[in-house]
């Protein structure tokens, strides 16, 4: 049932869980004959794991519906809806005393307006070894493991800083300060530095998956301004410079502006070089600033060249790196393979991604689809076992606090 390359791609992960997820995942997209020769396997063979597959999908079954996971604001809507049955299957997942600790942990907490997950995000969840830990267990073994608390409140809240933090004796709902520059806390996510503020459709890019942007939403763009960049002072804080008692900023220590305009121009004059050669037209290049997922629209991916290759009526993405994304083997390094991999299963309908690299070499990666799909069931997971019960129990906390702030 299983073929050469498929049991290659399986004996390719790291652990035991993801093996058996990645053959999971085999299994249950070939046709209806083989994954009922799985489903009697299971129940002849492995009559454990068969009765624990049983009761989750009749607990899933009788229990809420599942949730809509394009968004933030999706979460948020299914997490109000549905809040007392989520918060006592989470109570049951991990007991009172860590429902109580979590709800402490939440007071003067302050909700973002929107999360958007680029690739690097992504990877970050995906590669959490926390939360694989806790997801990895059944529902009824994860008092044993730590709640990723953690990344949940990384996603889901904006920093709070302990300068600004304070403490209210009644636990009522702190309002952060938004701050001057205009970076404020409409989104408090992660700071994707390099990303274009042009906001391009791509409903003309030839055979692409229709509905790609749903809804209309386009991905915000954070800014940082220079002074937090490059530590320089304020204009009107240099007093503080002769305060010898004050630490000042740490300087930036990355790499200059030069290098990396320089780097910019390289990587520009490769991709044109490629275009020139492979004779890609003005018609069939396409510029992708911006692209949600055309489910979850909270996956998001930037500034990716894609052209139609019309040999084979393909559309591909073109990215220029340098030769420190591939390992000794000539393989693309796990981050990178899993970013490229990424990309083309947000944008949709891309058959492979030719890499540019500063060696003049060309390396393509062909669309695995399994590749992304297996990211998809961890993050459906991650949401509607960590994100949602969190923001159902924050629900019930912020309620509480404004009651009590009207019965005072």
């Amino acid at each position: 049932m299983i073929d050469c390359e498929e049991m290659s791609t399986i004996n390719s992960e790291d652990t035991v869980q993801n093996k058996n997820r990645t053959l999971l995942f085999f299994m249950t997209h070939k046709t209806p004959k083989h994954r009922r020769a799985l489903i009697d396997l299971l129940k002849e063979d492995h009559t454990d794991v068969y009765e624990e597959m049983q009761k989750a999908a009749n607990l899933k079954k009788n229990g809420p519906q599942q949730s809509c996971l394009g968004s933030l604001s999706d979460w948020e809507e299914y997490a109000r809806e549905h809040r007392e049955d989520i918060i006592q299957q989470l109570t049951n997942e991990i007991g009172d005393k860590r429902i109580k600790q979590l709800e402490d942990e939440l007071k003067n907490r302050q909700l973002k307006k929107v999360w958007n997950c680029s690739d690097s995000l992504a990877n970050e969840i995906f590669s959490n070894e926390e939360l694989e830990a806790y997801l990895n267990k059944e529902a009824s073994a994860r008092r044993s493991c730590t709640f990723p608390t953690k990344k949940a409140f990384e996603i889901l809240f904006v920093a709070v800083s302990k300068k600004k933090a304070v403490s209210n004796k009644g636990g009522t709902l702190m309002r952060q300060k938004t701050s001057d520059n205009g970076m404020g806390s409409s989104e408090g996510g992660r700071l994707d530095s390099g990303i274009c503020d042009g906001r391009a459709s791509h409903s003309d890019l030839p055979d692409m998956a229709a509905g790609g942007n749903e809804g209309g939403s386009s991905v915000q763009n954070e800014s940082i301004s220079q002074e937090e960049v490059f530590g320089q002072s304020n204009p009107s804080e240099t007093t503080f410079d002769y305060c010898p008692s004050i630490p000042q900023r740490r300087k930036y220590s990355g790499p200059n502006k030069a290098n990396i305009k320089k780097r910019k121009l390289d990587g520009m004059q490769l991709v044109q070089t490629y275009i020139e050669k492979n004779n890609i037209t003005y018609t069939n290049l396409h510029m992708i600033n911006n692209k949600q997922h055309n489910i979850y629209r909270c996956l998001t991916a930037h500034e990716c060249y894609v052209f139609c290759d019309t040999s084979r009526e393909k559309n591909v993405i073109l990215t220029n790196e340098t030769a420190s994304v591939l390992k000794k083997s000539g393989g693309f390094t796990k981050p990178y393979a899993f970013k490229l991999q990424y990309n083309m299963g947000v944008l949709g309908n891309i058959a492979r991604t030719d890499v540019l690299l500063d060696d003049n070499n060309v390396k393509q990666c062909p669309y695995r689809k399994y590749s992304f799909m297996m990211f998809i069931d961890y993050f459906e997971e991650f949401v509607k076992d960590v994100l949602i019960p969190v923001l159902a129990v924050f629900l019930k906390v912020q309620k509480k606090s404004l009651l009590k702030m009207g019965a005072e």
